[in-house]
């Protein structure tokens, strides 16, 4: 009898306490009342313009430098889709002549900015021609615009653009009659945000006329943000560069002398002449500018015509040239891509 009860009493002790233990699991697991809060905001379409940045680092801000004699740049566009700026074409200088020309653009100059928009150091740094669009509508999904781009006309003596004639009636030597302007090794910014979404149609190369032709195609879902057509690339040519000694050139070209009558030398970096023609080919395929002819002035130092580049002025030997300067101008066109609804 004794034993039964004991054996009862264990028993029980034993439910009790897998009981306790449960209830205490429960009451460690149950959570508290929950309550929820919020935060909230809104956007609207962008507004106000868009500065220009680095066509390979296109969240980088940087500031023009303006060739003396050079017209400023006009403002950008405003509103949420806008053409931001594009950077003026510099040949240089080049002689009169009876025979075929080919000349090269200089790279764009410009001074890199600090968050407050000042210049960051006093030179300015080297940059591909570019133009600049940003898209800030919000369209994440719909969205999708081209860029397109003319000669508005042929390159014309300066002296006559206050009132232009037409081209049909001009006398010899107002136009360059049969000139063809040329883009080689276009392409978008080589270094965007992983979020920011590729324009899937760029166009590499271009001879411009009169007709608006893209060069820049963002469809729906792309295009969002800032994206530059940039023409061509900038690069240090360390791989094709000699160190040698030259004579050093006064400001109309001529070798400067010492006291003795002697040429006076200077140690340059540069491609030597006799031995580019064995590069050029490399160098017109990766779109390289000729850094070593880069001038800032709007007409050009003597001497100092670049020998390669992207993009390029091609003057036919029947062309009659003033001793003058000329200018032309190009017309850049946005418009909403085919299935933007």
């Amino acid at each position: 009898m004794n034993k039964k009860i004991l054996k009862y009493t264990v028993l029980a002790l034993t439910v009790i306490m897998v009981a306790v233990h449960s209830v205490t699991v429960l009451a460690e697991n149950s959570a508290l009342p929950n309550y929820r809060s919020w935060g909230a905001i809104q956007f609207a379409p962008g507004s106000g313009q868009v500065g220009p940045v680095d066509p390979d680092l296109p969240t980088s801000p940087i500031e023009p430098v303006i060739p003396p004699g050079m017209p400023a740049p006009q403002p950008g566009t405003p509103g949420a889709l806008s053409i931001d700026f594009v950077s003026g074409i510099v040949f240089g200088q080049g002689d009169v002549s009876t025979k075929k020309r080919v000349y090269y653009a200089r790279p764009f100059p410009a001074h890199r900015l600090d968050e407050e928009g000042n210049n960051i150091g006093e030179a300015f740094e080297l940059f591909p021609n570019f133009a600049q669009v940003t898209d800030r509508r919000g369209e994440v999904e719909q969205g999708g615009w081209t860029l397109s781009v003319r000669q508005a006309h042929q390159f014309m003596w300066t002296a006559l653009l206050g009132n232009p004639p037409e081209e049909t009636t001009a006398q010899a030597g107002d136009f360059l009659i049969g000139a063809e302007l040329k883009f080689t090794s276009g392409h978008t910014s080589a270094d965007a945000p992983d979020l920011w979404v590729e324009p899937s149609e760029v166009i590499p190369s271009i001879t411009l006329n009169n007709r608006f032709q893209p060069v820049i195609v963002a469809h729906p879902g792309e295009g969002l943000m800032t994206w530059h057509y940039s023409v061509g690339t900038v690069s240090d040519l360390a791989e094709y560069t000699e160190e040698f000694a030259r004579p050093s050139l006064d400001e109309n070209g001529a070798p400067i002398l010492d006291d003795d009558g002697n040429t006076i030398y200077e140690t340059v970096t540069d491609i030597p002449d006799d031995k580019l023609e064995n590069h050029l080919p490399d160098l017109f395929e990766k779109g390289y500018y000729d850094i070593f002819r880069m001038g800032i002035g709007g007409g050009g130092e003597s001497g100092n015509r670049p020998r390669f580049g992207p993009i390029s002025l091609m003057i036919p030997g029947s062309t009659v040239q003033r001793s003058a300067s000329y200018l032309t101008y190009l017309e850049w066109q946005l418009s909403l891509t085919p299935g933007n609804p």
